[in-house]
């Protein structure tokens, strides 16, 4: 029964750290879609800084539209390089810390599983080593018992044979002086 309690408090351990490890898990996911909308963000922040600066240098016509073009999907490329490395370096480090992690704590279910048949076993040989003993001592028991038996005989004849005389001395006393007495006395 120990055994089982320990399994099922270990299953509900598992169970229990696998659901954190997706909590954390979903926490990276929405932190790691932060971190690209403020990216996006900071791209927009550039956009408008560089159409901002193009406007001032179209306007003293010194940079044309084509320029600003090129310009741009050169850098929006670029960053959209940067974020797209960052978040797979991201994932992909995630995904090591958490298949390492639940490589861990497999080795630890398995190790805490094979401990809990281990003690299970363990128990199982006190039992039937205990039930070996009784067994041993029932024999013991049953001789005992014999001996018992046989003095209790021999006691109950002794007592029969003070009790009661044999056939060879009822005669002998029937002829004896000391009962002829005992008639005449009565």
């Amino acid at each position: 029964i120990g055994a089982k309690n320990l399994l099922k408090t270990m299953q509900k351990t598992e169970d229990d750290m696998a659901a954190q490890k997706r909590s954390e898990g979903l926490q990276q996911r929405k932190d790691l879609e932060l971190a690209v909308k403020e990216s996006a963000a900071q791209l927009t922040r550039e956009k408008t800084d560089v159409v901002s600066a193009i406007k001032e240098q179209e306007r003293q016509g010194v940079v044309k539209v084509d320029n600003f073009n090129r310009v741009h999907k050169i850098e929006k490329a670029a960053n959209t390089r940067e974020v797209t490395k960052r978040w797979k370096a991201e994932k992909q480090r995630a995904e090591e810390e958490y298949l390492a992690d639940a490589a861990a704590k497999r080795a630890a279910a398995l190790a805490g599983r094979a401990g809990a048949r281990r003690k299970a076993e363990e128990l199982r040989a006190a039992n039937n080593k205990q039930a070996t003993i009784e067994r041993e001592n029932d024999h013991l028991v049953h001789e005992e018992k014999a001996k018992i038996l046989a003095r209790n005989r021999l006691m109950r004849m002794e007592r029969y044979k003070q009790r009661f005389a044999s056939q060879e001395e009822a005669d002998e006393f029937e002829s004896s002086q000391l009962n002829h007495l005992y008639k005449f006395i009565k």
